[in-house]
């Protein structure tokens, strides 16, 4: 007597089924490979994370201190321009003013 396999003949279906489960295992086998590797993935991506992070920090300081020299140097232009109106206004209104008299 053979064995109990040669007995039992799946034909095309025993191909299929012996496919399947080659691929199922390969699935698993990859996922255990994925799985395993993951965690020192994450905990590398968090290191530079947080090292991202502190460079945004520095960058937002450095942004904040530019804002405040640009508002400063607004201020300086804006009093600039005022005083040279003011003075050109007394200048026309007393060039004005004697043409009159």
């Amino acid at each position: 007597m053979g064995n109990i396999i040669d007995l039992i003949d799946l034909g095309g279906i025993g191909h299929i089924l012996g496919g399947l489960l080659i691929f199922i295992l390969l699935i698993c086998i990859l996922s255990f490979i994925v799985w395993t590797i993951l965690p020192f993935s994450i905990f590398g991506i968090k290191r530079l994370i947080k090292e991202i992070i502190l460079e945004q920090r520095e960058i937002k300081k450095c942004l904040k201190s530019i804002e405040k020299i640009e508002r400063k140097i607004d201020l300086l232009i804006t009093s600039e321009s005022q005083t040279k109106h003011d003075k050109e206004g007394r200048k026309d209104s007393n060039h004005f003013g004697s043409e009159e008299d």
